[in-house]
């Protein structure tokens, strides 16, 4: 017999947005602390928010994969973590979108890159690198 709780927790709809918000990073407090008191009330609510954390949290990028890069590619994939934010935060434009869905076609790294930056640790984590490479060709020009 299993110590963890029953997976088949039902958990009404506005927690259900709730916890998205709370793993999108884009919740007030007042909305963090009403999603923590809700959970903190059941040990099957700890247990079912723990298993979206953890679906969520899903594979991360390695960013070496984006390694050798042109600095056309670069540009391309700064306007498209561009895209991907106002995307992940539900505020892009028809045309937008558009641009987004011809890039992700063009392959299947591609696919897997949006995937990979639905989720804001991995979008943080490409546009980091993209900013250190943008910097480090900034310095190569210097000297």
């Amino acid at each position: 017999m299993s110590n963890e709780p029953d997976d088949s927790i039902l958990i009404p709809l506005p927690m259900v947005k709730l916890i998205i918000g709370d793993l999108q990073h884009c919740l007030t407090k007042p909305e963090r602390e009403f999603l923590s008191t809700w959970i903190a009330q059941d040990t099957a609510r700890e247990y079912a928010f723990e298993q979206c954390f953890d679906a969520w949290s899903g594979p991360f990028i390695d960013t070496s994969e984006l390694d050798h890069r042109d600095e056309e590619e670069i540009h391309q994939l700064w306007d498209i973590a561009g895209l991907m934010v106002r995307y992940n935060k539900l505020d892009i434009l028809q045309d937008e979108k558009q641009r987004l869905s011809d890039w992700r076609s063009k392959s299947v790294f591609n696919q897997n890159l949006f995937l990979a930056m639905r989720q804001s640790l991995n979008l943080k984590k490409v546009m980091l690198w993209l900013l250190e490479q943008v910097n480090y060709w900034e310095r190569s020009e210097l000297m």
